[in-house]
């Protein structure tokens, strides 16, 4: 918000000076963003506007709208943005708490975790998501792909095996997950095994049910997969026949 005070000249009178020092600490304390070394920062009520660019190392907030409070407006990510660590924002939208509108996510931006596992997380409640794009493609770059909503969710994954005993390659929460089905591919160039299996699993609350299906390849003892129920999660667990072996899979999962 803008404020504009008038200047003082030394002709005035005590009381101008004194009310004009008040009215210039209620703004401070009411009107502008304020900082400082206290834990957490200082905490500033109301609404706020910058006309320019604003700044910040590390960008903690509830809600990210375009527009402003009073009107619609498009929210864009620019070119060459990166997030460095995960990127998560309970309501990321497009125009503001009355009024839908865009939400751009503009070429070359990159969201790249800290343990080097790019997460990009889609949560939604509506029955259809729309991303479209000025250019003939769009590409989702990710080493995780992970999008819910009610009905189940859509994820992708890598994992690469760690010696030859049986170990777990993916897990959901029995408490929001039924069933599950995987679409699973190993490519191992230096034996020239490649592998590609399905797997259906689900689950009672306390046991789970397996089959594998739709086996091809030109080694397919590559893995054998099991399933089970441990600390409230269905897992889903390989034996693999050698340790390094790099493993794709996508997973499609409905809720309970």
């Amino acid at each position: 918000m803008s404020v504009t005070l008038s200047e003082i000249t030394n002709t005035q009178s005590f009381g101008v000076w004194l009310n004009r020092t008040n009215q210039m600490v209620s703004i401070i304390s009411s009107n502008a963003v304020t900082a400082d070394a206290t834990t957490g920062g200082s905490i500033t009520t109301g609404n706020s506007t910058v006309n320019g660019y604003f700044h910040a190392n590390t960008l903690v907030t509830h809600s990210l709208m375009g527009g402003n409070n009073s009107s619609t407006g498009i929210l864009n990510i620019s070119t060459n943005a990166a997030v460095n660590s995960y990127l998560f924002v309970p309501n990321l939208s497009g125009g503001n708490t009355s009024a839908a509108s865009n939400l751009n996510i503009v070429t070359n931006t990159s969201i790249n975790s800290a343990n080097s596992q790019n997460i990009l997380h889609v949560y939604s409640n509506s029955t259809v998501t729309t991303l479209t794009s000025n250019a003939t493609s769009v590409d989702l770059k990710s080493n995780t792909f992970f999008v819910r909503s009610d009905a189940g969710a859509y994820h992708s994954n890598t994992y690469t095996t760690v010696g030859t005993s049986i170990q777990t390659m993916d897990q959901v929460d029995i408490t929001e997950t039924r069933s599950a089905e995987y679409l699973i591919q190993i490519s191992e160039n230096s034996t020239n095994s490649y592998y590609v299996t399905k797997v259906l699993t689900i689950h009672n609350g306390s046991a789970t049910f397996i089959t594998e299906y739709e086996t091809v390849g030109s080694n397919v003892d590559l893995i054998s997969v099991t399933s089970d129920i441990s600390g409230g999660y269905m897992r889903l667990r390989i034996t693999p026949t050698t340790s390094g072996l790099p493993v794709k899979y996508f997973r499609t999962s409905m809720a309970v």
